[in-house]
């Protein structure tokens, strides 16, 4: 080392030492190695040795300056250290102060278990009275009450004796009764029987006088019947009238058909209509459509039933009929005078 740069041997320990504590881009890398040193060998804490070489670097410190501003750190420190200590003594003071609170609060925490100790003895000694009265209480209130039941109970024995008492007297009461109701009863049925001796007696005299109102009574049923017959036979007469009204009335009809087919037979002797349809055909056929459709004016709950397929069907009949009787009633307002068509 000696030979080499001209250092001795503390020299280059301090040297090394900078070298090994001495980060890259630190502060302290920025300074001349006597700067670096001397903050290296202040006793400062590293994060103060990089403020100081901040500042040093940036301001371009002499090493006196530098040496001014260590020293004023150092005092910071130890300004800070005793303000630390105060702090740390007034801390003390506290706690051997609270110490002290906490040793009395100790001493009164156990003067409340004492009272608390003595306060448990006399509960359970009020506790034991209580419960010794409570029995001797109940005791005398069990001997007080089995006196009271049994007061009551010989009460209860004299009431219902005195109730058994009233009871059979009733009983003797309701025996006599009783008695007396039979033989008012006997007595009176002797004057039922004496009684009926008298009416049969009565009836027996009075036999000849209820015959002729038994006749009467019998005539007056008989003047009954009669005139019942009378109203039967008038309802007789009644329907008889209407059948011989219904059948001059199908006499006419019968009548009119053969008027009709007579009328016929002449026309096609005559040669007029030739296949026409006449009169009494049209009768005969009217009745054979009614009696096979005529029904259907009624049959809307079950049209409706039916299928769309179905009612356009009968749809399509019920106006071929309308047109049938449209032109129908056009070829009634013909009138055939003289052989013109009018």
């Amino acid at each position: 080392v000696t030979r080499t740069t001209g250092l001795n041997t503390r020299q280059a320990q301090r040297c090394m030492q900078a070298a090994r504590e001495i980060r890259d881009g630190s502060a302290r890398a920025r300074l001349e190695m006597s700067k670096a040193l001397m903050l290296l060998a202040s006793g400062l804490s590293e994060e103060e040795q990089e403020q100081a070489a901040g500042k040093a670097a940036d301001e371009g410190q002499s090493v006196r300056e530098l040496q001014e501003e260590i020293q004023r750190l150092k005092d910071a420190a130890e300004t800070e250290r005793a303000d630390s200590g105060q702090i740390i003594k007034q801390l003390k003071q506290k706690i051997v102060e609270e110490s002290g609170a906490s040793a009395e609060i100790r001493i009164q925490l156990r003067q409340a278990k004492a009272e608390r100790d003595q306060l448990a003895g006399q509960l359970e000694a009020t506790q034991a009275a209580y419960r010794q009265r409570m029995d001797e209480e109940t005791e005398k209130a069990y001997k007080d009450g089995m006196q009271e039941g049994r007061e009551n109970a010989e009460r209860d024995v004299g009431s219902l004796r005195n109730d058994l008492r009233i009871a059979r007297e009733k009983e003797e009461q309701t025996r006599r009764a009783l008695e007396k109701a039979k033989k008012d009863n006997e007595y009176y049925v002797a004057s039922i029987s004496r009684n009926l001796d008298k009416l049969m007696a009565a009836k027996k005299e009075a036999r000849a006088e209820g015959e002729a109102a038994g006749m009467q009574q019998a005539m007056e049923q008989q003047a009954g019947a009669l005139a019942a017959k009378e109203r039967e036979i008038a309802e007789l007469q009644a329907e008889l009238d209407a059948a011989e009204a219904r059948e001059a009335k199908r006499a006419q009809e019968l009548a009119a058909l053969k008027r009709e087919k007579a009328q016929s037979g002449m026309d096609a002797a005559r040669g007029i209509g030739g296949t026409a349809l006449g009169a009494l055909d049209l009768s005969a056929a009217v009745r054979t459509f009614i009696g096979a459709a005529g029904v259907l004016p009624q049959m809307g709950a079950l049209i409706s039933g039916m299928s769309e397929s179905e009612r356009e069907m009968i749809r399509a009949n019920v106006e071929t009929v309308g047109r049938w009787v449209a032109d129908s009633r056009q070829a009634l307002g013909i009138v055939v005078a003289d052989a013109t068509v009018q």
